[in-house]
């Protein structure tokens, strides 16, 4: 089953809230102004944000489906 729109909307505002709190230093603040410039508008943390906005949870099983495969799975287990 796909996930909820209130997961997508919780994940969507997470991913939000760390990409603000990476900007408080001066050199990610330059980069984010810096980085459309040089590497074009996929570097821009708007057309990121706004691509983060537009995923729904279709969107999310439809991927999850194409490209997790439960036969290619690896489980590692670490103990003490």
């Amino acid at each position: 089953a796909p996930p909820s729109e209130e997961e997508v909307r919780n994940a969507v505002r997470f991913i939000e809230g760390r990409m603000e709190l990476g900007l408080q230093g001066a050199i990610r603040q330059a980069g984010s102004i810096a980085g459309p410039h040089t590497l074009g508008p996929a570097a821009d943390l708007k057309v990121y944000l706004e691509g983060g906005r537009r995923v729904t949870p279709s969107a999310i099983q439809e991927v999850a489906q194409r490209y997790l495969d439960p036969d290619l799975q690896t489980v590692v287990v670490v103990r003490p």
